[in-house]
């Protein structure tokens, strides 16, 4: 019978997915969502502590969702044999310890895990 540790895949390291940053992409976010100059234009960027434009941080974040939500179907994480009803997932209850160690620059890819 499967635990919910197998289940949830707890220990494992699975990639879920590269996604590269584009310029478009990055100051489409930032106008809608995080609008600062280092977002907002390459040229602007380049004055910037970062020195070249780069991705809001919150935008690296929900790209990390879509992945871990596309692979985890892909999965058949719905395959639940353990006691009780099926585990069922629905918003986060909170993020903890969210840290961006480094810039994700245009033109960047970042693979997901």
């Amino acid at each position: 019978m499967m635990t919910l540790d197998e289940y949830l895949c707890i220990g494992e390291t699975i990639t879920l997915g590269d996604h590269t940053f584009t310029p478009d992409e990055i100051v489409a976010f930032a106008k809608k969502f995080d609008p600062q100059p280092f977002h907002l234009s390459e040229e602007t960027a380049k004055g910037s502590v970062f020195g070249a434009l780069c991705a809001s941080g919150w935008q690296t974040a929900p790209n990390w969702m879509k992945y871990n939500l596309k692979t985890g179907f892909s999965l058949n994480v719905g395959q639940w044999d353990g006691e009780g009803p099926e585990p069922q997932f629905g918003p986060a209850l909170g993020i903890q310890n969210l840290k961006w160690l480094k810039p994700v620059y245009a033109g960047e890819t970042v693979t997901y895990t």
